[in-house]
This record gives structure tokens, sequence and C-alpha cells, in this order.
């Protein structure tokens, strides 16, 4: 009897044993549904294992399964409150859910841990940015950039913090370096647009947002925005008829029409 409990307590260690490691290949191949189902077969079993804990909320975070994420990522952080990447990892869940207060809070934990994680940095900055919060923005990129200076989706987001807090032609020569290493990079031709109308730099404005157009940004604002600019310049009918396309879009704009066009 002694033998056979023995033997079955050896075959379930094994088993564990095996889901966890099955759990760690599919997660290394960024199999997440499966990674976690062998990572909660093996859990009762490991449930001290500050990496298996950690593991599965990172599972449960790439499934955009934000509040198991959080709460997993809350349990490890019981067992180890050092590591940056927990953190930092339940603030991505907080973003995910919109929560960007305390996202703020754990990536300000993981900052203290570590001032140079670029990681924290970054998505701090943008949690920041949801808060408009735009100088702790501007400073958390800067030193983000400091960290990793060709970074193009940083310097992306500093060009729209420039031109938030009125930097505008440095928001321009940010935008300029950014759309050098991307010119398919809808977005930002059209935030450049947005600084140039700004600026009075109507037809340059124009050429933006009609690269913006080509690379797939087609909102009312995008229209709106060009329609203004073509007001601006004096061509009154392409403005209306930008200005009825933005409407048929978004009818909220209506009134827009009456002003200029009726």
């Amino acid at each position: 009897m002694k033998k056979l409990l023995f033997l079955l307590t050896i075959s379930l260690f094994v088993s564990c044993t095996d889901d966890r490691q099955e759990g760690d290949d599919y997660f290394a191949e960024n199999d997440y549904e499966r990674a976690l189902e062998h990572y909660l077969e093996a859990y009762p079993y490991y449930k001290k294992d500050w990496l298996v804990n950690y593991n599965i909320a990172r599972c449960y975070e790439e499934l955009e399964k934000f509040e198991d994420g959080r709460q997993w990522y809350t349990k490890a952080l019981k067992i180890d409150h050092r590591p940056v990447q927990a953190y930092i990892g339940r603030a991505n869940c907080y973003w995910g859910e919109k929560d960007y207060e305390s996202c703020i809070l754990d990536l300000s934990t993981a900052l203290s841990i570590n001032p140079k994680s670029f990681e924290a940095l970054y998505l701090r900055s943008k949690a920041y940015i949801k808060t408009f919060d735009y100088q702790s923005a501007y400073f958390d990129l800067t030193d983000a950039l400091k960290v990793e200076p060709n970074n193009m989706k940083a310097q992306y987001h500093l060009a729209i913090v420039k031109g938030q807090v009125g930097m505008l032609r440095g928001a321009l020569n940010t935008f300029n370096k950014v759309l050098r290493d991307d010119d398919d990079f809808g977005q930002a031709y059209y935030n450049r647009g947005i600084i140039k109308q700004r600026l009075e730099r109507y037809e340059q404005a124009i050429a933006d947002f009609n690269m913006a157009l080509r690379n797939n940004v087609s909102t009312a604002d995008v229209f709106l925005r060009r329609g203004a600019c073509y007001y601006y310049s004096d061509q009154k009918k392409r403005a209306c008829q930008d200005f009825e396309k933005a409407v048929e879009i978004d009818g909220s704009y209506e009134s827009v029409i009456v002003k200029y066009c009726l």
C-alpha cells in the first residue's frame, strides 16, 4: 500500500512538472492560451513559485483579460514585491482597463526600483497624456529617450506633447525626425499637419493632411482641419467639400457647414 502511494505521488509530481514545462514551452512560443491551460494545471503544486504566478498573469494580460491579469500580478507581488516587470505588467492591465491613475502609481513604484526602465517611463508618459498632464509626460519622454534615443514611438509621443505645451517648432522638428524614419506613418502626418495649421502654414498643412488620408487616416477631423486650411487659403469651394465629407462621417459637425458655407 505504501509503495502504491509512493508511486502515485511520483506520478503526480511528474505530471505537474510536465504541465509546467509545457506551459513554459508554449509561453516561449507566444501561445498564451495553451500556456495558461498548462500553468493552471500545474499551479496547485507551485502556489509559492513567483515565476509561475507571473507567467499566469502575463498570459492573462496577453489575452487581454486584464482583470484576471491584474489579480495574478498582485499574487506574484505578494510573493516578491521587488521585480519591476510585475509592476509594469500590472500597470499594463490597468492601462487596458483605462484606469490611468492606478497605472501611473504602479509605474512610479517600478521606477523607484529602476529609474532607467524605458518601458516604465514610456508607458507612464502615455498615461500622463491620457490624464492631460503634459508636463509630466514631457519629462518622462525626455528621460525615456536618454535610454533609447532612436525609439520612434517615444519620439512621436514627444512631438505630440511638445505641441500640447506650445513648443510648436520643437514639435515640428520632432515630427520631421519621425517621418524621416517612417514616411508611411499616417497619424504623424496628421499631427504634423495640425502643428503647421497652428503656425498658419496652410498649404503645408494641406499637404500633410493629404498624406494622412493616403495612409488611411480618414477621420472626420482630418477633413475638418483640411477644410479649415482651404478656407483660410481663400479656397472656399474646396473647404466646403471637405466640411461636407466631415459631416458624412460625423453629423455633429453640421454647424460648420451652416457657419461657413451657407
